[in-house]
């Protein structure tokens, strides 16, 4: 009864992050090339796998951006989005399959973190980070 309770409820998350729809600023995305041209030796990258029109998508979304100022001087913040066809590739590539997922990578670029799917808090963002 209790894994079909949890199952009910990833797919309840699931469905609303399609369902929505509120557009993400382009201001707030940056893709992964102007991101490499502009990286700082030493810094590592926050992953954001994001579907703009999800809910709980957004809700990360505001958080991140309440914090970058914070996390700037340790890491890029990179969004990965569904509905750029380009971004899908990285969507396979580390396995993400529900939204909404950061992983942190450090300077070399391999994975330091993965936080669950969902919306994750300001707190553990910042904490995860500066342990890089």
């Amino acid at each position: 009864m209790k894994l079909l309770i949890q199952i009910l409820f990833v797919l309840a998350i699931t469905i609303s992050c399609t369902k929505q729809v509120t557009e993400v600023t382009a201001a707030n995305v940056t893709n992964s090339n102007e991101i490499t041209e502009k990286r700082m030796e030493g810094k590592g990258k926050l992953l954001f796998f994001i579907n703009p029109s999800g809910m709980p998508c957004q809700m990360q979304d505001q958080i991140l951006n309440k914090i970058k100022d914070k996390i700037n001087s340790k890491v890029d913040i990179v969004y990965y989005q569904t509905t750029t066809e380009s971004d899908l590739q990285q969507f396979y590539k580390y396995g993400v399959r529900a939204l909404p997922s950061i992983i942190v990578l450090n300077s070399s670029d391999m994975e330091f973190k993965r936080f669950p799917p969902g919306i994750q808090s300001s707190e553990s963002i910042i904490e995860t980070v500066e342990k890089l």
